[in-house]
């Protein structure tokens, strides 16, 4: 028999521990469950290594280069920066880098969640969306955060 919710009481984000925390109510009783979240990330664009803007530095303080790699997302030019849509058919393959963050997390994923226009309370309003994707290297498949396109194409 599954665990049937009634009601989803508070969800929250804390940066400070990468946690998301779901609180939510079943018929006899309240539960809360903890995620822990990923501390990689993967960048595909103006992230990357060789461009020269603040944020990519930002990127070199506070990660570790693990590998390059791919993700099953299609790029897409969006004139001044590029984007993804990731695509659930595995058609395309966007390539990149993936990076561990290693220090400050919090600081490091506020900073380009701004960059990226992610407005974590108002992900309808973003113009990238931080999700978690597979990022495929030449050894091993990771689970790292991504900055995906939100709007429309």
């Amino acid at each position: 028999m599954g665990l049937r919710i009634t009601k989803l009481v508070q969800i929250l984000y804390l940066r400070n521990v990468n946690l998301i925390v779901f609180k939510f109510l079943s018929l006899n009783n309240r539960y809360t469950i903890l995620l822990k979240m990923t501390n990689l990330l993967f960048v595909y664009g103006t992230l990357m290594h060789n461009e020269k803007n603040e944020y990519s530095q930002l990127l070199k303080q506070h990660t570790q280069f693990i590998s390059t790699g791919f993700i099953y997302a299609k790029k897409i030019d969006l004139g001044p920066y590029p984007g993804i849509k990731i695509d659930p058919t595995k058609t395309h393959k966007t390539q990149g880098e993936l990076y561990r963050i290693t220090k400050n997390s919090n600081i490091l994923l506020e900073s380009l969640d701004d960059y990226e226009g992610f407005l974590i309370n108002d992900p309808e309003n973003s113009l990238f969306i931080r999700k978690e994707i597979a990022v495929t290297t030449s050894t091993t498949e990771y689970k790292a955060w991504v900055y995906e396109y939100a709007k429309p194409l």
